[in-house]
């Protein structure tokens, strides 16, 4: 996956919003509607027509062990859920499978202030969104990235 190194100010691309997280987000919560917040991103003003794509990172995220567990990965908008960014479930009963915590999601927002996050919820159990430092030899932070789109 590419991550930049530069941040953009201006033009196609520049980085609007970004958020991180620096150790594993526990979750519990096991519905849509009270799913667990695990990354904020500061309040973005939108002028009602530019486009933005909002992406989501983690190295992992995990389901509970028990056989047929899932875990769902969503992006907020102002409180409210707007769509799945990411799905995992449990396919061995007993083994804890780490899939990529990847999405990407372009949109153009209503004029005004907007706060997008991510937040997830299980079937049962514990899941777990995979975060640290970045030091050598360690996992990177998970994060939420806004750039304005083209």
């Amino acid at each position: 996956m590419y991550i930049p190194t530069t941040v953009l100010t201006t033009g196609k691309d520049a980085e609007v919003a970004y958020a991180e997280i620096t150790a594993n987000a526990s979750i519990t919560a096991t519905t849509e509607g009270t799913a667990n917040t695990v990354v904020t991103a500061p309040a973005i003003i939108a002028d009602g027509t530019s486009a933005y794509v909002i992406q989501f990172y983690a190295r992992g995220i995990i389901a509970d062990t028990a056989l047929d567990r899932t875990l769902d990965v969503l992006l907020y908008q102002d409180g409210a859920s707007i769509g799945f960014m990411q799905h995992a479930s449990t396919l061995v009963a007993g083994k804890a499978n780490e899939f990529p915590g990847q999405g990407w999601r372009r949109i153009v927002p209503t004029i005004g202030s907007h706060t997008y996050s991510i937040r997830a919820f299980v079937s049962a159990g514990t899941g777990t969104i995979v975060a640290s430092t970045g030091v050598i030899g360690g996992t990177e932070p998970a994060f939420i990235r806004i750039t304005k789109a083209t």
